[in-house]
């Protein structure tokens, strides 16, 4: 998808443009921070890491507030 989107080339950007009103830095950074979600998201399946939960052990003398225990994993379907 991330290759699709990149494989457009700058007339996603031009239209964009021409539909919002908005400046090309501003899409194609947008572009940019979408393709880097994308090509993220596509690793962590290819290498299968959202199957390994992580934990952030609780913190309970912790001075401000209590730390709870937090599961730290990216909610992908499967």
């Amino acid at each position: 998808m991330a290759k699709a989107i990149l494989g457009i080339g700058d007339a996603l950007v031009t239209t964009c443009m021409a539909e919002t009103g908005l400046p090309h830095a501003w899409h194609a950074g947008e572009r940019a921070r979408t393709v880097g979600r994308l090509s993220l998201f596509a690793d962590m399946r290819r290498q299968r890491d959202f199957l390994y939960v992580r934990m952030n052990a609780a913190q309970l003398d912790r001075k401000s507030l209590p730390c709870p225990n937090l599961s730290l994993s990216p909610c992908l379907g499967r």
